[in-house]
């Protein structure tokens, strides 16, 4: 406002001093990196002013006694009591803001979507768990380990239960449990042929599926090495 005032008001070739109480402000139209609109318009306005004049900014302790800042402070208090007028929002969206919500609908759809393909549940519960708990924060592992994972929990996997649905394999039940189908969750928290390596690597024998989604991926990494001779990792 005061830059604007000042384009308007004050003749060309003059030295102009802005005060102002807030540290935060004076960085933010200082840095190099500007992501909200009302700091970039201030910014360019300020620029624009100082092609013909002297420009200088100046930082003054707030509520000090200093005459201009405090009818300043005065102003802002009668301002924010006032009725605003005009169309919402009255103050400019932060950018962190827009993009969080964009974000945030973004993964709302995918996982509408992803709940709505036709792939069985018992593919898709390990990954819709993980998904909604992590969202889109990815481990720091290597590309084969990276597979692994992916495989798990999209249920795309060398296990008989998808294996048998691509018709590669002819039946998509456990060799170690007669009667279960070897899904991820299966295969991750319940077969028996797994239960000691499971002990070992993700320290208990059995494990509920909201268990797996608490897991680290060094364990499942670990579990999954343990447990190869059951997988063929190399598919």
């Amino acid at each position: 406002m005061a830059s604007c005032w000042a384009s308007n008001n004050i003749p060309q070739h003059t030295k102009i001093t802005f005060f102002s109480d807030s540290q935060a402000a004076i960085r933010a139209i200082s840095s190099t990196n500007i992501t909200s609109v009302m700091v970039l318009d201030t910014t360019n306005q300020l620029n624009k002013l100082a092609t013909r004049n002297t420009v200088e900014i100046r930082w003054i302790p707030g509520h000090k006694g200093v005459q201009g800042n405090e009818t300043a402070d005065e102003m802002a208090r009668k301002g924010s009591a006032a009725q605003p007028i005009g169309p919402e929002p009255f103050l400019p969206i932060p950018q962190s803001l827009i993009q969080k919500q964009i974000h945030d609908y973004l993964f709302r759809l995918h996982i509408k979507q992803y709940r709505n393909i036709p792939i069985s549940d018992k593919g898709k519960i390990p990954l819709l768990t993980t998904l909604q708990r992590y969202k889109y924060r990815t481990p720091k592992l290597s590309t084969a380990h990276r597979r692994w994972l992916t495989w798990l929990l999209t249920g795309h996997s060398p296990l008989a239960y998808f294996q048998h649905r691509a018709q590669n394999f002819t039946s998509p039940h456990c060799s170690f449990c007669p009667g279960e189908e070897e899904t991820s969750e299966h295969f991750l928290g319940t077969c028996v042929g797994y239960m000691t390596i499971r002990l070992q690597t993700l320290g208990k024998c059995i494990l509920s599926l909201d268990e797996i989604a608490n897991l680290k991926w060094q364990n499942i990494i670990k579990y999954i090495k343990g447990s190869s001779s059951g997988l063929d990792l190399d598919m």
